[in-house]
């Protein structure tokens, strides 16, 4: 995730690595300097029941994570009881986890409407930059660039969406479906971001300016298959050193 100059007791720790902290040390987060988002991650995880199999939060139906909501000011978060001590001594190192670099290049596929753009949309599509707003959230990505206008004015039926799909609704505005997006929707689809560079859009800072990279179907299997190798080498390295 992102590097938010995050300090224990005041004294700088770098992302990506783990670190022992002890009782009444402070943990602080500050801003990000690039990206959006950072992760904390805790041994053992976070003592809150399972809902649909996840221990995650989904703020707009108020379910799931701790009581439902985003965390307030002195709550206080119980740790899951399979929680071993370990001494400084016995504590491996951790070699790290490389951050991935935020670039403003984000790679889509044509969607199933996308012939339906005038000639015009379609080249704008791909060679205008485009900034986030401020009404984005995690449902999606609301973008602000040249007006996209489709030739075809012929209604649709609701169909299916998934996250990174990129709908256009009448304003001419795209928007970017994001993890907690609806599952149909009824705006034309001008083109689907590859799921390899999903955590390139989740981290694009509001205001930040990107440009879509058109690629194929092909492509787009080829580098998913990297993105989870990548995943898969973090899960055995962090058992290695566990």
């Amino acid at each position: 995730g992102a590097d938010f100059g995050a300090t224990l007791d005041g004294k700088a720790i770098a992302p990506g690595w783990r670190y022992q902290a002890h009782a009444d040390q402070v943990l602080s987060l500050f801003g990000p300097t690039r990206e959006s988002r950072c992760y904390l991650a805790l041994e053992g995880g976070i003592d809150v029941p399972l809902v649909l199999g996840a221990r995650a939060t989904d703020l707009q139906s108020h379910f799931g994570g701790w009581q439902g909501r985003a965390l307030r000011k002195a709550d206080l978060l119980p740790l899951t009881s399979s929680i071993e001590t370990s001494s400084a001594s016995s504590l491996r190192k951790s070699i790290g986890v490389q951050q991935r670099k935020w670039t403003p290049e984000i790679r889509a596929v044509v969607g199933p409407e996308f012939e339906q753009f005038s000639k015009k949309a379609q080249h704008d599509f791909w060679h205008h930059a485009w900034k986030v707003t401020p009404q984005s959230n995690r449902m999606g990505f609301r973008l602000q660039g040249n007006r996209l206008d489709r030739h075809s004015k012929q209604d649709l039926f609701s169909h299916a969406v998934t996250p990174g799909m990129v709908q256009v609704p009448p304003n001419g505005q795209p928007i970017v479906l994001l993890a907690d997006a609806q599952t149909t929707g009824g705006y034309p689809r001008i083109a689907c971001v590859i799921e390899a560079d999903l955590w390139k859009i989740a981290q694009t800072p509001i205001g930040k300016s990107f440009c879509f990279i058109r690629t194929d179907l092909a492509q787009a299997r080829q580098l998913d298959c990297q993105a989870r190798k990548d995943l898969q080498m973090i899960a055995q390295h962090l058992k290695l050193y566990a």
